[in-house]
C-alpha cells in the first residue's frame, strides 16, 4: 500500500497499478465499495485526517482502464487437475483469479444469470458501475477461468458429481436469504425483502412499490435499498433499533442517504404490520433505548414500555440481516450450524469433506467483499497445497512492502498547505433522478497532492527491520558480554580496579627497598615517638564509625554507573601485605562482620601494647624502631617503608623538603593537619612517657587515613 502511494506522489502512475496489480484482482471494486478498515488504521489519521487509501486505489484502477495500461499477468505451466468454484462473487472471483496464475483450469458456477455475484446484484450501480464490474471480470477469464452462470449446485448439477470431475471445490454463494422480522403481519403484500429488491433492480426487472417506503435496518443493503427507493422518486425513511454509532454500514454511505434527503429515525422499530384488505396501510412502532453490551458489541435495544405509535406506509422493505441458503447443498454430509453457515476450519477453511473448502459470506455469515476476497486469496493457496499433498497451514511471514520507494522530500511550506482531497461527485439535485455514478474520483492533480500527505510508515519500519539484523549478526559473545557489563557494572569494574591495585602494590614495594621513601611516614616525620594506646584506639574507633556511615549512606543512593571507583589496600609496612577491594556498596551484614573484625583488632592491640611496656622495662638503652601499620584508601598513593628513627640529618633536612612541597597539595596539607593536631593531643602522653622511660622508643603506630578526594578513574 505504501509503495503505491508513494508512485503516486512521484506521477509515477503506470508503476503504480502493476503494484496494485500484484496483490489484488479487484482494484476497480475495492476502490469504490471497501469499507475502508485500512484508512481507520492510518497513522496519519490518529492527529488529523487519514489518508483517502481507497479513493487513490481507485484513481489508479481508473487510470488503468481509461489509459490502457497494460499489466501482464502470465499463468505458471499448465496443470492437469480442474478446480471447481461454486459462486462468482468476490470470493469465488479472487480464488479462481490465483488458481489460474497456478496453473490449474478453473471453472465457475454462477446460479444467477449475470456473473459478479453480490457485486453485480447487491450493489446498485450508482455505487458499482456494471461496466467497471464486467472490466474486472474479463481480465480474470483472459487468465483461462471459465464461469457457467445460471447453474445451481443441487438442482442443476448435484455435488458429488463435481467431486467427481474436479480435483478440489470452492464453495462461495454467499448470503442472499433475508430474514424475517417475526412480527404479525409481515407476510402481507407490501412487504419485501432488501436483496431480492435490489437484485430485481439490478437484472432490470420491473420493481412495484408504494410511494411511501420505510426500510428496516442499518447496514449496506439497507442505506443502498434506501437510496435506490429515492432515486425511483419515492418518499424514503430508513428506521433503525439503535443509534447512529452502532449502524453497521459504511459511514460515508450513511452520509450520502442523509445528503440525499433520506431521513433516519433511531432507536424505533416496527412491532406489527396493520393492513385492511390484505394490502399494508401502516406499521406500529414502539420506541427503544440502549441497554447493555450483547454479543455483537453492540448496546442492545430495549423497547420502552407504552410507548408505542403507528406509521403510515405503502411499502415496508426489511434489511436486518441474511443468511446462506445452503438447502441444495443438503444430504451431501457438509457440518452446517444452527444460522445456516458452513463449518470449516479456520486455519485453511477446509470443510469436513476431504478437498472441499468453503470461504466468504456462506462461512462468516453477511460481511464485507475485502472479508470475502481475503476469503478466496486464502483458499486458493491451501487448494494448491492439497493438490500437491502438502500440509494445510498457514505460513506467516512478516508483511513487508513489494517494492522500495523513496520518499519525495516537501519543503514546510509545501507540508503546511498539504489538506486532504476531497472527491468531487454529482449535485445531490442531479444524482436522484438517475443511477449515474455519484462519486467521479481523483484528477491526477489531487490524486498526487493527497499521496503526498502520506507519512511512509514503511520506510520507519524498514529502518527498524535493518537494526534489528544488524543486531542479529553481531557475535554472540560480544552480546553475552554487554549483557555481562549491563547486569553488574560496578562488581565488573572494581574488580578491574583491584587487579590494578595489586600490580601497582608490587611496583611500590619494589620502590620502597630501592630508595626508601613512605609518602605517608612524610606527612608524619616530625613524630619521634608513637602516640598511646589509648588515643590509637580513639582514633581507629572514629575513623571505622565514619567508615561504615558513608558505606551505609553509598548503600541506600540508587545504582548508577560508576566513573570514578575507590580502591582500598592494607598495606603494612615494611611487609607490605595488601588487602582485598571492597565494592561501592558494602552490604549492612559484611559492615556488621567488619565492626567485629575492628574489635578485635582493639583488643589485639591492648594487649600487644602491654606487652610491650613490660619489655620496655627489660631493653637496651638504644632506641629500637617498631613497624607501622597503616590502613589507607588511596589507591594512587605510594606506600614505602618507614624510615628508622635514627637517620642522617641531611637526609631529615631533605625529608623535610620534601614535606614543604606536599604541603602545597590540598591533600597532603589535609594530612598534615591531621598529624599536627594529633601531635598536639599525644604530647602530653608523650611527655609521661619520657619522664617514666629512661631510654627513647619509637613505638608501633597504627593509623587510619581516608582520603576520599583521591580516586581513580574507572578502567574501561
Amino acid at each position: 500500500m505504501p509503495s503505491y502511494i508513494g508512485l503516486i506522489a512521484q506521477g509515477k502512475f503506470d508503476e503504480a497499478v502493476k503494484v496494485v496489480r500484484k496483490e489484488n484482482p479487484l482494484p476497480l471494486i475495492c476502490g469504490r465499495v471497501c469499507h475502508t478498515p485500512c484508512e481507520i488504521k492510518c497513522v496519519a489519521g490518529e492527529w488529523g485526517d487519514s489518508i483517502a487509501i481507497r479513493g487513490l486505489k481507485r484513481f489508479l484502477a481508473d487510470y488503468e482502464m481509461k489509459k490502457g495500461v497494460i499489466v501482464k499477468e502470465k499463468p505458471k505451466a499448465e496443470r492437469e487437475e480442474k478446480i471447481a468454484v461454486v459462486g462468482s462473487g468476490p470470493g469465488g472471483l479472487t480464488c479462481a483469479h490465483y488458481l489460474a496464475l497456478e496453473g490449474y483450469k478453473v471453472t465457475v458456477f454462477e446460479r444467477q444469470p449475470v456473473a459478479g455475484g453480490m457485486l453485480a446484484l447487491g450493489i446498485p450501480e450508482f455505487r458499482l458501475p456494471k461496466d467497471v464490474l464486467r472490466y474486472e471480470i474479463d481480465r480474470i477469464k483472459k487468465l483461462g477461468v471459465e464461469i457457467k452462470t445460471n447453474t445451481t449446485i443441487g438442482k442443476d448439477i448435484a455435488l458429488e458429481k463435481l467431486k467427481e470431475e474436479y480435483k478440489a471445490i470452492f464453495i462461495a454463494i454467499g448470503a442472499w436469504k433475508g430474514l424475517k422480522m417475526k412480527i404479525p403481519g409481515e407476510d402481507t403484500g407490501g412487504v419485501l425483502d432488501a436483496v431480492e429488491f435490489l437484485r430485481d433492480i439490478n437484472l432490470g426487472q420491473e420493481v412495484k412499490i408504494g410511494d411511501k417506503v420505510i426500510i428496516v435496518g442499518g447496514g449496506n443493503s439497507a442505506i443502498d435499498a434506501a437510496r435506490v427507493a429515492k432515486r425511483l422518486g419515492k418518499d424514503t425513511r430508513i428506521f433503525y433499533r439503535r443509534t447512529k454509532a452502532e449502524m453497521p454500514a459504511i459511514k460515508s454511505e450513511i452520509e450520502e442517504a442523509i445528503a440525499e434527503g433520506i431521513d433516519i429515525e433511531f432507536l424505533t422499530a416496527p412491532v406489527n404490520v396493520l393492513s385492511s384488505n390484505g394490502k399494508m396501510n401502516a406499521i406500529e412502532c414502539i420506541r427503544m433505548e440502549l441497554g447493555d453490551i450483547d454479543a455483537s458489541g453492540r448496546r442492545r435495544p430495549v423497547p420502552i414500555e407504552e410507548s408505542e405509535y403507528k406509521v403510515d406506509v405503502d411499502t415496508l422493505i426489511l434489511a436486518i440481516s441474511q443468511e446462506p441458503d445452503v438447502s441444495g447443498l443438503g444430504g451431501n454430509g457438509l457440518k452446517v450450524s444452527k444460522w445456516s453457515t458452513i463449518e470449516v476450519a479456520p486455519e485453511n477453511l477446509h470443510t469436513n469433506i476431504d478437498g472441499v473448502f468453503a470461504g466468504g459470506d456462506v462461512v462468516t455469515g453477511p460481511n464485507t467483499v475485502t472479508e470475502a476476497m481475503a476469503h478466496g486469496k486464502l483458499a486458493a493457496q491451501m487448494i494448491d497445497k492439497y493438490i500437491r499433498g502438502e500440509k494445510l497451514e498457514r505460513k506467516y511471514k512478516v508483511t513487508r512492502p513489494a517494492v522500495h520507494v523513496e520518499a519525495i522530500e516537501l519543503s514546510e511550506k509545501e507540508v503546511q498547505s498539504l489538506k486532504k482531497q476531497e472527491m468531487s461527485s454529482a449535485p445531490v439535485a442531479q444524482r436522484i433522478t438517475d443511477f449515474n455514478e455519484v462519486e467521479w474520483g481523483f484528477t491526477e492533480a489531487q490524486a498526487i497532492s493527497e499521496a503526498k500527505r502520506c507519512l511512509r510508515c514503511d520506510l520507519e519500519e524498514k529502518e527498524e527491520e535493518v537494526e534489528v539484523e544488524e543486531r542479529i549478526e553481531e557475535p554472540v559473545v560480544e552480546e553475552i558480554e554487554e549483557k555481562k557489563e549491563e547486569a553488574a557494572p560496578e562488581e565488573i569494574a572494581v574488580e578491574e580496579a583491584a587487579k590494578e591495585e595489586e600490580v601497582k602494590v608490587e611496583e611500590v614495594k619494589e620502590e620502597v627497598v630501592e630508595e626508601k621513601a613512605v609518602p605517608v611516614a612524610e606527612a608524619a616525620e616530625e613524630r619521634v615517638e608513637a602516640p598511646a594506646p589509648e588515643k590509637i584506639e580513639e582514633k581507629v574507633e572514629e575513623k571505622k564509625k565514619e567508615a561504615v556511615e558513608e558505606k551505609v549512606e553509598e548503600a541506600a543512593k540508587p545504582k548508577e554507573e560508576p566513573k570514578e571507583i575507590k580502591a582500598a589496600a592494607v598495606i603494612e609496612i615494611p611487609d607490605m601485605k595488601t588487602g582485598e577491594v571492597e565494592p561501592a556498596e558494602v552490604k549492612k551484614e559484611e559492615e556488621k562482620k567488619e565492626a567485629v573484625k575492628i574489635e578485635e583488632k582493639k583488643e589485639e592491640v591492648e594487649a600487644e601494647e602491654k606487652a610491650e611496656v613490660t619489655e620496655e622495662a627489660k631493653a637496651e638503652k638504644k632506641p629500637e624502631e617498631k613497624k607501622a601499620k597503616a590502613v589507607i584508601e588511596i589507591p594512587d598513593m605510594k606506600i614505602g617503608e618507614a624510615e628508622p628513627a635514627e637517620v642522617k640529618k641531611e637526609e631529615e633536612k631533605k625529608e623535610e623538603e620534601k614535606v614543604e612541597e606536599k604541603k602545597e597539595e590540598p591533600v597532603e596539607e589535609k594530612v598534615e593537619e591531621t598529624a599536627k593536631a594529633e601531635e598536639k593531643e599525644e604530647g602530653k602522653a608523650e611527655a609521661t612517657e619520657e619522664g617514666k622511660a629512661e631510654k627513647k622508643e619509637v613505638k608501633k603506630v597504627k593509623a587510619v587515613i581516608e582520603i576520599p578526594e583521591i580516586k581513580t578513574e574507572e578502567k574501561k
